[in-house]
């Protein structure tokens, strides 16, 4: 399919009352858009309040061999979708095509274009959010008040009206291993010597290691060995705000993002195989060191045959927005489930500064009046 882009139109009326779902769903009571609410769980008419409940989906989890998930996997995200395109960022969202305007949920800017191009890999199951928009803000609020050293003007110049539920892309990766290795067992064992000290015979303990070689096979089925699929979210970011609880993971239904963004991945399955990998790799080291036992360790070499590497792709719930500060842009998580925030500010250099005058005075007093 060949690419085209469409800018998006600035001009209406009031940006922060489209809906920036993937799907619209109209109120049966008013016709208003619906939108997914957090606090019951349901749809909700954001005008007359009516609540509709999601249907329930029985629809197994298809995980799909990694060789073969681009041809064999669902690419049909449902209803008329396409992406926006920040073209200041490359950030990459999938929204409802009436969507007309949006800043971008990951740098700010408000040059967003339409772009028609493959969606990617239909989600096969998502956490959905369980804290609203309206908390998320309260939590950042708070979280910024507590940090010190954050400057004043950016304290003031914050515009919580950015904040956008975003679904971010995960892929998990399921793995069958088979690790033939050889590795160095050592064992401790003990000697008693003597030696002369000024003139004294003493005697001491000392440690020795008997090492011996092993093979070995150590086998383990790893299931669910989560990848982060965004390259706009700062992973590190992501590592700080803690886990998703795997046992609210629901199957994909176009209903659970209205009114919220889904980032379209990033990453190709490849890629993430690769990071997952490691993460593999690391474990199996661990394994066969456990299963080794012994003192010390050493692995000679290993190969590993990884089986059928499954694979599926998951979205996890996130409260987002940025804002720049002396031309920088910063970004702000909160945990869609628990509200955990996290972030990177900017610290105020005076504000430090006079964090170690104050404490330099106040050892200075001290000791004037204390230690001489």
């Amino acid at each position: 399919m060949k690419d085209h882009f469409q800018e998006v139109d600035e001009n209406l009326e009031d940006p922060s009352l489209l809906v920036e779902g993937s799907q619209q769903f109209p109120c049966p009571s008013c016709g208003a858009t619906m939108i997914f609410s957090p606090e019951h769980q349901s749809l909700r008419c954001q005008y007359c309040e009516t609540t509709a409940d999601l249907a329930s989906e029985d629809t197994t989890v298809i995980e799909y061999p990694l060789n073969e998930a681009e041809e064999k996997a669902d690419h049909n995200w449902g209803g008329e979708k396409v992406v926006l395109k920040c073209s200041q960022c490359g950030g990459e969202s999938v929204v409802d095509n009436s969507t007309k305007s949006s800043t971008c949920v990951f740098c700010g800017s408000s040059h967003v274009v339409i772009e028609d191009k493959d969606l990617g890999i239909k989600p096969e199951s998502l956490v959905p959010f369980h804290i609203t928009k309206d908390d998320a803000e309260k939590k950042f609020v708070q979280w910024i008040k507590k940090r010190l050293y954050a400057p004043r003007k950016l304290k003031e110049s914050l515009n919580y009206d950015t904040v956008r539920g975003v679904y971010i892309p995960f892929f998990t990766y399921d793995a069958d291993t088979q690790t033939a290795y050889t590795a160095k067992r050592g064992d401790y064992y003990y000697t008693t010597q003597s030696k002369t000290v000024n003139g004294k015979v003493v005697t001491e303990r000392v440690r020795h290691t008997r090492w011996r070689t092993v093979h070995g096979v150590y086998s383990f089925y790893f299931d669910d060995v989560l990848v982060n699929a965004s390259k706009k979210v700062d992973n590190h970011l992501v590592k700080r705000i803690g886990g998703f609880d795997a046992k609210k993971l629901v199957n994909y239904q176009g209903e659970f993002l209205a009114g919220y963004f889904a980032e379209r991945y990033s990453k190709s399955l490849k890629t993430g195989w690769d990071e997952g990998r490691e993460t593999v790799d690391q474990d199996i080291y661990y394994g066969i060191q456990k299963q080794v036992g012994g003192d010390e360790f050493r692995l000679i070499n290993r190969s590993t045959n990884y089986g059928e590497v499954k694979f599926k792709h998951i979205l996890l719930p996130l409260y987002m927005a940025s804002f720049p500060y002396r031309n920088k842009v910063y970004q702000f998580i909160v945990h869609g489930e628990s509200g955990r925030v996290v972030s990177e500010y900017p610290k105020s250099v005076l504000k430090i500064l006079m964090t170690i005058l104050i404490l330099l005075i106040g050892f200075g007093l001290f000791y004037y009046f204390f230690m001489r």
